[in-house]
């Protein structure tokens, strides 16, 4: 039986035992010592309700889900033994933690278990939130930001790959780090339910020497699908030129099928006439564009080429939609600022600020 998602787009007022709840902000709203809101904040009026665990539990998920849930807990965060060699995620690996695993394994005690212990083991090696120094060139172009959200409240990452300033094979360890670094973050500040994010991977302008290397990319892909499980809400892909899509189709039969599903293709315009119909804005359309990327479903499933088409406009608020898609936010990345304010959000040592433009 497939796992019945908790409805991250509704705001649960029916189902929330007032008592026991708390009206929050999914993602706290960061500002600067000023009090002055600046761009990392994440949601404005994005208000639901706190369900506590045990009525998630009752309200999304079966009582064949709940007592597989109910055995994850006792052989994972409920055993000492098995937490000892991973105090330092405690607080990561929590009971909403738990249900992601659930549910990423399709209702299989075992295998999430497994793959729980993979991603602490992996955690605890590789340190996804270990602090750049202050001389890394990484943060400071604004290749990966995040800023405001969907109009369900799911934060946006955005990626830029024009502003790549570290190319070539000597920097394809830190640029996977800070990819990585940047999704630690932004999961870090969420607050629940909202548990996923939207990807924005704007490829307009962006030079084939700045491309990552298909190692590089599948690296990043590993560690997304093995250890930020049913973390993604929906990424859109913008103008990927033809040496990405040659890259795209490479690593495809890599990614996660549920993971393919969420992915969207966008090409201009941004503002005026849409680019696509209401037929195929969500359906899967076999007669692809050639400028498209043609995605394949496994075998098993279908065997017809799929291809996503959506206009941001449609899933995410102008007011919050980035103004290089049309939309109202103005906010450009700016490392002086907002570096030091993420940082401060994260609990991490604030670096010393030079007097170089970034």
């Amino acid at each position: 039986q497939a796992t019945r998602m908790p409805n991250e787009d509704s705001k649960y007022s029916g189902n929330v035992n007032e008592k026991t709840s708390e009206t929050i902000n999914p993602i706290d709203r960061l500002t600067d010592p000023t009090n002055e809101p600046f761009a990392l904040n994440f949601a404005r009026s994005v208000d639901f309700k706190l369900m506590p665990i045990n009525e998630v539990l009752e309200n999304h998920y079966t009582q064949e889900q709940r007592e597989m849930y109910a055995e994850i807990k006792k052989r994972t965060i409920d055993d000492p033994e098995f937490m000892r060699k991973f105090e330092d995620e405690k607080k990561w690996a929590d009971e909403r933690c738990l249900l992601r695993y659930l549910r990423a394994s399709h209702d299989n005690v075992e295998k999430a278990i497994n793959m729980l212990r993979d991603t602490l083991v992996w955690r605890q090696k590789y340190q996804p939130l270990r602090p750049f120094p202050s001389t890394s060139e990484s943060p400071r172009p604004g290749k990966v930001y995040f800023n405001s959200h969907d109009a369900h409240g799911h934060p946006i990452l955005y990626m830029l790959p024009r502003h790549e300033t570290l190319v070539g094979h000597a920097h394809a360890e830190e640029h996977v780090r800070f990819t990585v670094f940047m999704f630690e973050a932004i999961t870090r500040l969420m607050r629940p339910p909202i548990e996923k994010l939207v990807l924005i991977i704007d490829y307009r302008g962006m030079a084939m020497s700045k491309a990552p290397g298909l190692n590089v990319a599948k690296q990043i892909n590993d560690i997304l699908n093995k250890h930020y499980v049913e973390t993604l809400y929906k990424a859109f892909v913008v103008e990927p030129p033809w040496y990405v899509n040659v890259s795209m189709k490479l690593i495809w039969p890599f990614i996660h099928p549920v993971t393919r599903a969420k992915v969207y293709m966008v090409q201009g315009p941004f503002t005026g006439e849409r680019h696509t119909n209401e037929k195929n804005h969500h359906a899967l359309d076999k007669d692809f564009q050639d400028d498209a990327i043609p995605l394949q479903i496994d075998a098993d499933e279908s065997s017809s080429t799929v291809h996503l088409q959506a206009h941001l406009s449609d899933h995410i608020p102008a007011e919050s939609l980035s103004d290089m898609f049309g939309g109202e936010c103005k906010h450009r990345w700016k490392y002086e600022r907002d570096w030091p304010a993420l940082m401060r959000s994260l609990g991490l040592p604030i670096p010393e600020m030079k007097n170089d433009k970034a």
